[in-house]
């Protein structure tokens, strides 16, 4: 076995660098449980395989001998700024503002693939996060229980600014739930608000702010 195949694997880890960033990009503070989504794991081994691929083909056919980690890198890379690239066709007036250009690339191409699977991602995120609040409600809470208890342990969090506008984040879904429980009052509502609560915890401190909030 030829060892030497195996500095491939610096650059599948150039291209797997690159498509985290446009992963990271999307969603930012869910990018990780986003990239460990099947179509997020998918779209990275595949942004990975292209370059490795790329390399092993070059030196396969004895285009690079000598420096191969550091070759591997460098095509790796190559690679990206490949991909990234536009060609420029011409420059369109417009009636009013500034001239539209037009060109196209290989960019193109890439924002697709990517946009092929990472629109596959919110409904896994969106079972990961309903599986989340499911397990850290309070057993036997009600909503305003999680509310009370949720704004009494914001005075130890130590972003009071963060904390204000919670605070009223959490005054405004108390007025829409007693607002509803005028029209169908009962304890699905109160299960369904549970649900609206921990959402709307999690969007302003994080699955780690949900349960420090809710611990007694």
């Amino acid at each position: 076995m030829d060892y030497n195949y195996l500095n491939a694997i610096l650059s599948f880890l150039t291209g797997l660098a690159a498509g985290f960033q446009g992963v990271y990009e999307r969603y930012r503070t869910d990018s990780l449980r986003a990239s460990l989504t099947l179509p997020g794991i998918s779209y990275l081994l595949t942004r990975g395989l292209v370059p490795a691929l790329f390399f092993v083909a070059l030196y396969h056919y004895k285009f690079v001998e000598t420096m191969l980690w550091f070759q591997a890198l460098v095509y790796g890379t190559s690679w990206e700024i490949v991909l990234r690239s536009r060609i420029y066709f011409y420059q369109k007036q417009r009636d009013e503002g500034d001239p539209e250009e037009f060109s196209r690339g290989l960019v193109d191409l890439l924002q697709w693939y990517q946009r092929l699977f990472l629109n596959l991602v919110p409904k896994h995120l969106a079972k990961q996060r309903i599986q989340f609040v499911k397990n850290n409600l309070p057993e036997g809470g009600t909503f305003l229980g999680c509310c009370d208890r949720a704004v009494n342990n914001t005075n130890a969090w130590p972003d009071p600014h963060a904390m204000e506008q919670l605070k009223v984040a959490i005054g405004k879904l108390k007025v829409e739930y007693f607002t509803e429980s005028q029209k169908d009052p009962g304890e699905h509502l109160d299960k369904k608000f549970q649900f609206k609560f921990g959402y709307l915890i999690i969007e302003h401190v994080g699955r780690d702010g949900l349960k420090t909030l809710l611990s007694e």
